[in-house]
């Protein structure tokens, strides 16, 4: 709210009150700020903006006033970074016309002029220019561009560089930029009396640490020479597992922890106060550049993220680095074992670009290896599995999936090198079907059906109910399905078969329902059905027609084919019963 005001004061303020080089100002990227007037405050009347890392997203409005008449184009502004201050000039903010000027690039060796055209960047001036920057003092810059198309750039009153254009646009837009693992902080559209350069700080020995140690550094190049090579260690806790089955796609994150030797970054402790640690943010030294390599996409970030962790350096070189990370891989899925299947994943883990003298190997969790003694690059990934057993209150999956194992091995390139790592990662879909338990009951309903009498209506209901029920549940899963399979899931193969059996009962006992009431059988087959093994094992009672009197010849007769057609229903019953057990047997297994 205060800056709303400022700035909306600062417009409608007489023209001898108003700042020359700046009328009007947006900034969309970095941070901006707008520094309240203080007694005694060199950065009086100042604005200030930070940029991290490489990119232009939006643009500060340029309006010159009172500038001189033979200019068209003037702006001042102080910069403190370690190397690569960026500034675009654009007519427009599409961009299609652009000069960008490079000052320190190339670790504050040299700088240039660039032309920009849409995706095309030409370089047109190069000049080298030895420290030109400084990480811990502003040093203080103009840019300006005259009625006959010459852009120039002065470092105070000296010119470094100057370009005469053909047909130089009108500049309208200007934006500020750094470069990769580089942050520069910029002050912009001050008092013209103000000077940075003349004015003495007081500097903590914290502050000379710094300045000693990072005024040369340059965060872009491997801390060893060619000639030598580094080890890293590398240790990942995962914490959350996702798997895209439709997209074949594996994202893990996690906490990972580094440390290396940088022999750039070493200190006395004594000449600096006794100083022997120190924090630095990640941007301003070199990290592993460690990145995902089996991806369905490049990616331009890394593995491991910048933004959340700083690094902790000793005065022996050593650095100690607890960053997030997040990997993102491909994972090939078969879910023929659906809901229970289980996935072998893979993560290749190494450098995009591996230069010569990095090589990459891993350092199982037994091994044990002096630090002093390897000439290489080693990366160990230490996996919270225990003793081969994966620690599954350690994790939280996140999602429908539980880590069984997650183990990690060297790979080897085809000429033998160990130059990446390979992260194995075993997980089992983690997920509760209501339908098993309705499948479950609708096939007891159905066996259970079978032992109610045909007379009773429910038998026949019962055996419809669990036929539509297996349907359902068919249908169910196959709308559940992740993806759609290459070869169908055994579960809803087992559905499909049960919707299929479920029809069985119902013919049975259509059948069975017509049966005849009376049946006249041969004398063999009558002996069979009346004999004492087939009594004991249905339970027959023991009937004899001489019970119901003297009955006629006749009588006995139709009553004996009346008994004949009972004992054979339920024979036949029950060898349908036998035949539907297996069936069902064969459907699920």
């Amino acid at each position: 709210m205060h800056y709303k005001i400022f700035v909306f004061l600062y417009a409608i303020l007489p023209g001898s009150l108003q700042r020359d080089d700046l009328k009007v100002e947006r900034c969309y990227i970095g941070q901006f700020t707008a520094l309240e007037p203080k007694r005694n405050n060199i950065f009086l009347d100042c604005k200030t903006f930070t940029s991290y890392g490489y990119g232009y997203r939006e643009a500060h409005e340029y309006r010159g006033a009172n500038i001189p008449q033979n200019y068209v184009f003037l702006l001042d502004f102080y910069v403190k970074t370690v190397s690569d201050a960026h500034v675009l000039l654009q007519s427009d903010r599409s961009g299609s016309d652009s000069i960008e000027i490079v000052i320190g690039g190339g670790s504050n060796t040299f700088s240039q002029i660039r032309w920009l055209v849409y995706d095309e960047k030409r370089t047109i001036l190069t000049q080298k220019t030895e420290n030109i920057l400084s990480p811990d003092n502003y040093r203080k810059f103009q840019i300006t561009a005259d009625t006959q198309g010459v852009l120039t750039v002065r470092a105070g009153d000296d010119e470094f560089l100057s370009w005469k254009f053909d047909k130089l646009f009108p500049i309208k837009y200007f934006a500020f930029g750094s470069w990769t693992n580089t942050k520069g902080t910029w002050k912009y559209g001050c008092n013209h009396q103000t000077d940075f350069t003349d004015t003495e700080i007081f500097t903590t020995d914290l502050e000379r640490l710094k300045k000693d140690l990072l005024t040369f550094y340059n965060p872009n190049t491997i801390p060893c020479n060619s000639s030598e090579t580094l080890e890293i260690q590398v240790r990942f806790h995962i914490h959350t597992v996702s798997l895209n089955e439709s997209r074949g796609e594996l994202i893990i994150r996690g906490e990972s922890m580094l440390k290396w030797q940088d022999a750039k970054l070493k200190w006395k402790p004594d000449e600096y106060g006794g100083i022997n640690t120190l924090y630095l943010p990640p941007f301003q030294v070199w990290t592993p550049p460690l990145k995902t390599l089996n991806v369905l996409a490049i990616h331009k970030d890394y593995l491991l993220s910048e933004t959340e962790a700083g690094l902790l350096v000793r005065h022996n070189g050593s650095i100690f680095w607890r960053p997030p990370f997040k990997s993102v891989s491909m994972c090939q899925v078969s879910i023929a074992s659906y809901p229970k299947d289980i996935h072998t994943c893979s993560v290749y883990i190494g450098f995009w670009m591996e230069p010569k003298n990095l090589k990459l190997t891993i350092i199982n969790p037994n091994e044990k290896v002096e630090l002093s003694n390897v000439l290489e690059i080693r990366v160990s990934f230490f996996v919270v599995n225990g003793n081969r057993k994966f620690q599954m209150e350690n994790v939280r999956t996140g999602s429908v999936w539980r880590i069984l194992k997650a183990t990690a091995v060297k790979g080897r390139d085809e000429e033998g090198n160990d130059n990446y790592g390979v992260l194995y990662v075993e997980l089992q879909r983690h997920v509760y079907l209501i339908t098993e338990n309705v499948v479950n009951v609708s096939l007891i309903v159905s066996l259970v059906s079978f032992f109610i009498p045909l007379h009773y209506s429910t038998k026949f209901y019962l055996s419809c109910s669990s036929a539509f029920l297996f349907f359902a549940a068919a249908v169910t899963v196959d709308k559940d399905l992740p993806i759609k399979p290459a070869e169908v899931p055994k579960i809803l193969n087992k559905y499909n078969w049960l919707s299929l059996v479920g029809v069985f009962p119902i013919l049975v006992f259509t059948l069975l329902m017509n049966f005849p009431r009376k049946l006249w059988l041969p004398n063999f087959l009558e002996r069979a059905i009346h004999s004492n093994q087939i009594d004991w094992f249905f339970q027959f009672s023991q009937r004899d027609v001489r019970i119901y009197g003297n009955l006629n010849r006749v009588a006995a007769a139709i009553e004996r084919r009346r008994i004949n057609a009972m004992r054979l229903q339920s024979i036949v019953q029950f060898i349908f019963f036998v035949i539907y057990v297996i069936l069902i047997i064969l459907a699920i297994s």
